[in-house]
């Protein structure tokens, strides 16, 4: 700004002294006219003119009348010479921008590289991570059907088992009903199965869970993983029109 301030200070005196000269000059070449005119007079001339010369008002002219001229002249000379002085400042600081300019614009290039670098490797990971979810989901999705595989397994040996007790302990005669090792036996064998069905759909209800969760997380990979590659893509723009700051790219 104290240069923008100086410049114009320096223009409008530049503008006066500009304005002053040419009105000197103007009148020396009026006076430089009238000196030859009347050099060229030889007195045969019909010119109307008074006798009286006494009558004639002449402005005193002192001799050092041209020091005004003078004085113009040595006052554009230092105004010039104050013009180049803040042209080559100008210079000089228009030079430190540009050199301040590349050193930050290197800086930039240095951080958008590094930054690249690490949303590639971050985007890596987040790949990697993905396709290990995916074969976690395949693996809990096998175990899922194993699971459902065997509650289908002891679906029937169950049913068998409760028909075989409903059969012995509403059917036979009441003198037969009694609490014999068959019945033992079959109540034992229900529970067990009973118990493994209760176990093996715990186990299924859990897997299911564990699968839902996994989507949920690998999708949110995914969404993570998206954002990286918009960022890269955005970055990496930044980047070409650094090394180009010529190529206009479409923002």
């Amino acid at each position: 700004n104290g240069l923008i301030v100086e410049n114009e200070n320096v223009f409008k005196k530049l503008t006066g002294l500009k304005i002053a000269l040419e009105a000197d000059i103007k009148d020396k070449d009026h006076g430089l006219g009238l000196d030859a005119k009347a050099l060229s007079l030889t007195g045969k001339e019909y010119i109307s003119v008074s006798n009286n010369m006494g009558s004639v008002n002449v402005p005193f002219r002192p001799s050092n009348w041209g020091r005004k001229s003078q004085v113009l002249i040595q006052e554009t000379q230092s105004c010039v010479s104050d013009a180049g002085r803040l042209r080559r400042r100008v210079a000089q600081t228009q030079k430190n921008l540009a050199t301040a300019e590349a050193t930050t614009m290197k800086e930039v290039q240095k951080n958008l590289k590094a930054k690249m670098e690490q949303t590639m490797d971050a985007a890596s990971q987040l790949e990697h991570k993905i396709k290990n979810g995916y074969k976690e989901i395949s693996y809990a999705n096998k175990t899922k059907e194993s699971l459902i595989d065997a509650l289908d397994h002891k679906e029937t040996p169950l049913s068998l088992v409760q028909q075989r007790y409903h059969t012995r302990h509403t059917t036979r005669p009441s003198r037969e009903a009694v609490h014999d090792n068959v019945e033992v036996a079959l109540a034992t064998e229900y529970g067990e199965l009973n118990s493994m069905v209760k176990e093996l759909s715990k186990k299924h209800k859990a897997v299911s869970t564990q699968i839902k969760h996994l989507h949920t997380s690998t999708s949110q990979l995914e969404i993570n993983l998206r954002d990286k590659s918009s960022a890269y893509n955005v970055d990496a723009k930044c980047y070409r029109m650094g090394s180009n700051p010529t190529t206009k790219e479409q923002m």
